[in-house]
């Protein structure tokens, strides 16, 4: 079974579970959870769960930027600390 590569994802449609699950590598069942919850922006039509592509863009990339602020963070508090253990001199 061979996999659509994401560039065949229509853009001008809403997105459905799987195509969510294709894009972030997920299982539909992590997506239909996360929906739910609240975690990833979504459509209710009804019964059916949908997605805006542009939405679930801005979602995975405030996300990626989230991890960078994070991972600067650590850094941070890295140096900080290693500069305390040696009696403040850098």
């Amino acid at each position: 079974m061979t996999v659509p590569a994401l560039t065949d994802i229509d853009d001008e449609s809403l997105w459905t579970v799987k195509d969510v699950a294709r894009l972030l590598k997920a299982s539909s069942s992590w997506v239909y959870k996360n929906a739910e919850r609240g975690q990833i922006p979504c459509v209710h039509i009804g019964a059916l769960l949908r997605f805006d592509p542009a939405a679930i863009r801005a979602w995975l990339a405030s996300k990626s930027a989230g991890k960078a602020l994070t991972e600067s963070a650590n850094q941070s508090v890295e140096v900080v600390s290693a500069q305390a253990y040696r009696g403040g001199k850098g």
